[in-house]
């Protein structure tokens, strides 16, 4: 079975695992808008065999704050 690993890294802290996941689809996130941080994600998929895991490349990372959440949010809701 492939499972894929979402690592999120806060405004240039270490990259840490968020949440792993058995199934392709939506994930979706709760973020804090009282930090104002900038968080980056990135994704890789890996595959268990009886003698090891099997890695895939990380994706590019994604750039998501709570600046352009709000900024998007006002659009919606004047």
């Amino acid at each position: 079975a492939v499972v894929y690993e979402v690592f999120r890294q806060i405004s240039g802290k270490k990259w840490k695992l968020f949440k792993r996941i058995k199934r392709t689809g939506t994930l979706k996130l709760k973020l804090s808008l009282a930090s104002k941080k900038d968080c980056f994600y990135r994704v890789r998929a890996y595959k268990k065999t009886a003698k090891e895991n099997i890695y895939g490349p990380f994706s590019k990372k994604v750039k998501i704050s709570a600046k352009f959440i709000l900024k998007k949010f006002r659009k919606i809701y004047p």
